[in-house]
């Protein structure tokens, strides 16, 4: 089912800022990021791959400043349409909100140099708002292997991600 891309897969995710409202569906060929100094990060770029994710807003919390992203966070579930690399994390950052706590992604990945430097501290941390990519693996749909019947699983929130979202004046993300 994986190699015939029978397989749904949503992914809920917190991002720094507003995310707008409502579903929306994005779009961006993803490729190596030849301006930046990290190998494995990638980019929204002309020559890359066609990328496409589904993602639809399910709640807004807090009020921290972001600049560019807005202030507050989003609960975002997303639905990769396209397999590439970090494709999630290119397209939220890429649309300006980036995922909590990437340290690839948030802050032009100083982060990800400071930890391949052995430097990674707490302020750093504090920086990028949570100690991991907010990114959690939330449900899988496919055909039951003997009897065809849809089945989907669901995997809990994580703690983690429930306690950011509280300490920072909001909850579980608003599943209708």
């Amino acid at each position: 089912q994986f190699q015939k891309k029978k397989i749904e897969k949503s992914y809920l995710a917190i991002v720094r800022g507003e995310a707008p409202a409502g579903v929306q569906i994005l779009r961006g060929a993803i490729g190596p990021d030849v301006d930046s100094e990290i190998r494995i990060r990638m980019a929204v770029c002309a020559d890359g791959k066609p990328a496409e994710t589904w993602i639809r807003h399910m709640g807004s919390f807090g009020d921290d400043d972001w600049g560019e992203s807005g202030r507050g966070y989003t609960w975002i579930e997303c639905r990769p349409r396209t397999g590439r690399t970090h494709q999630i994390r290119v397209h939220l950052a890429s649309r300006g909100h980036p995922l909590v706590g990437d340290k690839v992604y948030c802050d032009g990945g100083r982060a990800f140099l400071r930890r391949w430097d052995g430097l990674l501290d707490a302020d750093d941390i504090a920086r990028l708002g949570h100690p991991r990519h907010a990114l959690h693996a939330w449900t899988l749909s496919l055909e039951h292997p003997e009897s065809g019947e849809p089945l989907q699983l669901c995997a809990p929130v994580p703690a983690d991600l429930l306690d950011f979202a509280r300490a920072h004046g909001g909850g579980p993300p608003e599943v209708q």
